[in-house]
């Protein structure tokens, strides 16, 4: 709902006023009566007014009581748009989304649902405790944040009824696994998604964007049918592609679902389903992910929140730092970071000592960005990094050449060629062996990659490293064993020895 206001006033004035109202609303106090009542037995709550213009939002954060109304007003010269993150899609506050425009459920929608011409307003009540950020639709790069305190007296209507039933969606289980009409046909991603699953879901519109445009929308909405279908194990099987969409449209239908209040309680619990180490750092990686752009980029804001998961928290930093690479130089779809810079060590040697591990771990996905996949620079880059954080670098180096190498493993091995002789060598080739192996149809490409090892060590290093990951991605021990007898003869009895351990 917007208000337009036809009162000119001088500009000077108007900001003066604004620091006044910023002051207001950080101390609490009323600026005007509210107007936004349906009936006379509400709780009066307080209006605080915030500005936009060319140059974002003031204040950009403050602090309000549960039931307040914030005035949006527009004194710039250019036109401007309120909504709750995340872009595109708005989702992130309860009951809203752009897909309420002109319905019924606008006046709940945390929306403008147009422009705002200079001059115009735009007003919302506040009536869900928590933490939300909002942005400009126009200029996603502005960005703002609200936190709104809980009043005793005062229910959050997410919990004055009764918990909402997941809308029923026709489901067709003949969809083919070549169906480009999901990229356009919600019904049809539905049925994709509940069928074949997150993951190749979201590789499969990352190869329709070639003809589509751009994914991340489309890819939001799968990440919202996937925590619809599979609860918080959407965090553990959407994929990075797309600009992380997965993981922002999943995130949003989270806190849409819970809520902000109670953070610290939901995160210690969202990943800890039985889900055995791998599969759990997978699902906390995801979180990682959503959290980042749950904080509109603010990354120490976003590694702090992960710090509320006691057993997760590293998993959660690795997705975090790996969305501030793929996600936050994406101003095509109004993400943005202030923690990426042509420093092929930025911003790793300026966060927090007990983050720099996990930065390190996917620096060279920037690396690669910056010295055009030269991994002979790469490797410099990573010698140069602090002598405790090499191996992380060289670890992550040996992923990125093997996601740019995929089956390649002679391509692959030559590429780690550029890592020092030695341990820089050795991590880079786990790395990259690694990433063949996440799911059980890679281990023939793993076995294969570290029968191509010649130095003694290398080859070593290498079957340790998938012997380890064997159990937890392979279930059955029929399997196991198979995968074992598939190894040169010399790491058989090793292989067998290893696996039937862990399993």
């Amino acid at each position: 709902m917007s208000d337009i206001s036809t009162t000119s006033s001088d500009q000077g004035r108007r900001k003066l006023w604004l620091r006044s109202v910023g002051l207001v609303a950080l101390l609490g106090f009323a600026v005007s009566a509210c107007s936004e009542l349906k009936s006379s037995e509400e709780p009066v709550g307080k209006e605080i007014t915030v500005f936009i213009d060319e140059q974002g939002y003031d204040p950009k954060s403050f602090e309000i009581a549960q039931g307040d109304t914030v005035i949006f007003e527009n004194v710039g010269e250019e036109p401007h748009w309120p909504a709750s993150n995340i872009h595109p899609t708005h989702r992130m506050y309860p009951e809203a989304g752009a897909e309420y425009c002109g319905t019924d459920e606008q006046l709940t929608s945390f929306d403008a649902c147009a422009p705002l011409m200079p001059g115009d307003s735009y007003r919302f009540k506040f009536n869900h405790p928590g933490t939300w950020r909002f942005h400009d639709h126009l200029n996603p790069e502005f960005g703002g944040k609200v936190n709104v305190l809980e009043v005793e007296g005062i229910a959050d209507p997410a919990l004055q009824t009764e918990p909402t039933e997941r809308p029923e969606r026709a489901y067709d289980d003949d969809i083919p696994e070549i169906s480009p009409e999901i990229f356009q046909d919600e019904g049809a991603l539905y049925s994709y998604i509940r069928k074949y699953g997150p993951a190749l879901t979201i590789q499969y519109l990352y190869e329709l964007q070639a003809e589509y445009g751009d994914c991340h929308s489309t890819a939001h909405k799968a990440g919202r049918y996937a925590y619809e279908i599979f609860n918080a194990q959407a965090f553990q099987t959407c994929s990075a592609e797309c600009h992380s969409g997965c993981y922002h449209g999943a995130t949003e239908s989270y806190f849409r679902d819970k809520g902000t209040a109670n953070l610290e309680q939901d995160l210690a619990i969202i990943c800890s389903s039985g889900l055995n180490p791998f599969f759990s750092h997978q699902c906390f990686h995801g979180v990682g992910h959503g959290l980042m752009a749950f904080s509109d980029y603010e990354l120490l804001e976003a590694l702090s929140n992960c710090d509320l998961i006691p057993d997760g928290a590293e998993s959660c930093y690795s997705g975090v730092f790996m969305e501030n690479v793929v996600g936050g130089l994406s101003p095509t779809i109004g993400h943005f970071t202030d923690y990426l810079s042509d420093d092929p060590q930025f911003p790793c040697d300026i966060v927090p000592e007990k983050y720099k591990n996990a930065c390190y771990f996917y620096q060279t996905s920037r690396m690669v960005q910056i010295f055009d996949w030269d991994f002979s620079k790469v490797a410099e880059a990573c010698g140069e990094a602090g002598e405790r954080y090499q191996q992380p670098c060289f670890e992550s180096m040996g992923r990125d050449v093997g996601g740019l190498r995929l089956d390649n493993n002679i391509d692959a091995i030559a590429d780690c060629g550029a890592a020092p002789l030695g341990n820089p060598r050795i991590w880079c080739l786990t790395g990259a062996v690694q990433n063949s192996f996440w799911v059980p149809d890679g281990q023939d490409v793993a076995l294969d990659f570290c029968s191509r090892l010649d130095v003694p060590g290398e080859k070593q290093s290498c079957y340790d490293t998938i012997i380890r990951r064997a159990p937890l991605v392979i279930e059955a021990e029929a399997d196991l064993e198979a995968f074992c007898l598939k190894a040169e003869e010399s790491f058989q009895d090793e292989c067998l020895k290893a696996v039937a351990i862990a399993s």
